[in-house]
């Protein structure tokens, strides 16, 4: 694909054009991120948390 995704301990998560600035998609988590990775389908993030769960997000239209 032609996006890129980060997250941090402050609960940001990012979704990146990577020939832009800018992210396409910014969001507040309610919890520290450890990683994240695409799923298959590319529309959906799972997200691991400092909880030991992890969160199946959907992709905003934007941001695909």
């Amino acid at each position: 694909g032609n996006r890129l995704v980060s997250v941090g301990y402050a609960g940001n998560l990012r979704i990146w054009d990577p020939n832009q600035d800018q992210p396409l998609h910014s969001q507040k988590l309610p919890f520290v991120a450890y990683s994240v990775v695409y799923a298959p389908n590319s529309q959906q993030l799972a997200v691991t948390g400092n909880d030991s769960k992890v969160y199946l997000l959907d992709v905003p239209p934007q941001a695909r």
